[in-house]
């Protein structure tokens, strides 16, 4: 779609129910011919609308009304162009382990965890925080995620064992550097304050030990990865709201890599946590419930069957009925 139509799809759908400043701020954009033509200037996928309304954010700007918007993008036009080239679009919502973790806890034995697109790889500790399936509770930490499953999700009995953990990016960041956390907050939408709190926590338990994230593009380095790993952990491939970021060939190469990997072998796992359309072949069905929002990724398992419906930032879950 071209942009306009982008930011009015992501004004409809995206932000409709969870920001309604950035509803505001996407359909004033696709109205205005002037930003239009800024974003032109950008490479197709440094337009998108997170990227931009972060860049702002992230640099200082507001978001709360179109003029000030409109007069900051105007008045600061070239050092927000840098920041859109350079920087990448990496909300590391930790509450997205919530999805991963009932998955996780029925593997059997140790397990591996790579990250494709893990930002400062703070979803690479999902054994290091507390989860409530609608009030079942699981774990013992500082941050404990609640999600709302309309009791479609049987809760997990335990926490995944971990003996390895690494991630890959192409723009790797640290829970250490004070910038690249303050980008990390900037990527959260402005009215998500609970969002803000549970990044800071999860920042404060993963400072301690850092996880290994290698820069490197989402083919090779996995690769690379999956021989790195322990020999006898089940090593677990996961990622949700990257392959959208990626350009349709690289998406559909890593896509055949995993299911080759996969089919090919019973010590590789495959998780992905995407919108609907992002991974082409895997099954589409009814959720059991309607979703409380527009928005909503695809919980598949090894790039053929959807495991569950979620939440794009971690709120709920509707696990699918068993076929």
């Amino acid at each position: 779609m071209d942009t306009a139509a982008w930011y009015r799809w992501f004004a409809e759908i995206e932000a409709r129910v969870s920001s309604p400043q950035y509803e505001r701020l996407a359909n004033a954009v696709a109205e205005s011919n002037e930003l239009l033509e800024r974003l032109s200037l950008l490479p197709e996928t440094k337009r998108q609308p997170n990227l931009l309304f972060a860049s702002v954010r992230f640099l200082g700007g507001p978001t709360d009304a179109v003029e000030g918007f409109v007069e900051f993008i105007r008045s600061n036009s070239d050092e927000l162009e840098a920041t859109m080239r350079t920087r990448s679009t990496q909300t590391n919502e930790v509450a997205r382990c919530a999805a991963f973790l009932p998955l996780l806890a029925d593997l059997k034995g140790e397990i591996a965890l790579i990250e494709v697109g893990a930002s400062a790889g703070l979803c690479l500790f999902p054994d290091l925080y507390a989860y409530s399936y609608d009030g079942e509770q699981i774990g013992d930490s500082a941050l404990e995620i609640a999600v709302e499953t309309a009791h479609t999700v049987p809760p997990p009995q335990r926490l995944p064992t971990v003996a390895w953990r690494a991630g890959l990016d192409l723009n790797p960041l640290s829970v250490s550097d004070d910038e690249d956390l303050a980008w990390l907050r900037a990527c959260i939408w402005p009215e998500h304050n609970e969002r803000r709190q549970r990044l800071d926590l999860a920042a404060t338990i993963v400072a301690t030990d850092p996880p290994r994230i290698d820069q490197g593009d989402l083919r090779s380095a996995t690769l690379n990865l999956i021989d790195e790993a322990p020999r006898d952990a089940t090593k677990v491939v996961f990622h949700s709201a990257v392959l959208a970021y990626v350009d349709e060939p690289s998406r559909l190469d890593f896509a055949t890599t995993m299911r080759s990997l996969v089919n090919s072998r019973s010590d590789v796992v495959w998780l992905s946590n995407e919108g609907p359309s992002v991974i082409a072949g895997i099954e589409a069905a009814d959720p059991i419930a309607e979703p409380p929002g527009h928005a909503q990724f695809h919980l598949g398992r090894d790039g053929t069957e959807l495991i569950a419906v979620t939440d794009p930032h971690g709120g709920w879950l509707r696990w699918m009925p068993p076929r």
